[in-house]
């Protein structure tokens, strides 16, 4: 590799972190105005519709769980 190739190979990666950058605070700005309520709002029909669709269990999963740690130890 010659050194224009690593100079080529450095310049993109700093891009790729300038990049980074603007992307988290575009991120953390979109996020601190989303609305608690309309999110909920919106995914309110999703959930009610799993629950009509999904089987419900009598059970946790914890046992099952234990059972596989269990496993994993021997």
């Amino acid at each position: 590799m010659n050194d224009k190739d690593k100079a080529n190979i450095l310049k993109w990666i700093r891009g790729w972190k300038q990049a980074g950058h603007v992307m988290e605070r575009d991120r953390r700005k979109r996020l601190g105005a989303v609305s608690v309520e309309q999110a909920i709002e919106n995914l309110d029909d999703a959930f009610e519709s799993t629950l009509l669709v999904s089987p419900r269990r009598h059970k946790s999963g914890l046992t099952d769980l234990q059972r596989w740690l269990a496993r994993a130890r021997q």
